[in-house]
């Protein structure tokens, strides 16, 4: 590839995150239903037919906003257990990651999807590289060095909390969803397989 390829690769892949970016925006303000095209292109700065260049449906982006959420996670929760050596890093980085302090890429990212992933329940395919994602996850967990259904109990427990965060719910409040929080945590480490 020279350098001019490379490049625009490049500056084709910040182009794609800033319309996700401005598309996520979107979601959060009217939701996914209320998402247009034209004012996802104005609010990323670009022409309707440069969305449509990176994302020719409003479903392609929404697969693709999935995707990049996706991405953003994975990376945060590998970022977490790098430097745990402990049965359970992965499983203690994914609870990490999704409560992840906010103003962080991940805690941005994590506010959009459950809005996406409700919206895409009426079109299945459009959750694909989220049920891709739940399958790689769940096979990191049962090689994680932890009691596979313990580690997909905590799965489940966080995952739960969190989309009934991301749906404005507020189930627990401080100091209760801090303590919570810390008890799965706490737990992970004692799941260890024999």
């Amino acid at each position: 590839m020279t350098r001019g390829h490379a490049l625009a690769s490049e500056d084709a892949g910040k182009t794609r995150t800033r319309i996700i970016k401005a598309a996520e925006s979107v979601v959060r303000t009217k939701g996914v239903a209320r998402m247009i095209l034209a004012e996802v292109a104005e609010t990323a700065g670009v022409s309707k037919g440069g969305l449509l260049y990176h994302f020719p449906s409003k479903d392609a982006l929404i697969k693709g906003m999935l995707s990049y959420a996706i991405e953003v996670f994975e990376s945060a929760a590998e970022r977490h257990c790098a430097e745990d050596r402990e049965p359970g890093a992965w499983l203690r980085g994914y609870i990490m990651a999704t409560f992840a302090e906010p103003g962080t890429e991940t805690h941005e990212e994590s506010l959009s999807w459950a809005a996406i992933i409700a919206s895409a329940a009426n079109n299945p395919s459009l959750l694909a590289p989220f049920q891709d994602a739940l399958s790689k996850w769940t096979e990191r967990l049962a090689s994680d060095g932890t009691d596979p259904v313990a580690a997909q109990v905590i799965r489940l427990a966080v995952d739960g909390l969190w989309f009934q965060e991301a749906m404005g719910l507020r189930p627990l409040a401080e100091p209760q969803r801090s303590e919570f929080v810390a008890r799965l945590i706490a737990w992970s480490r004692t799941i260890a397989s024999a």
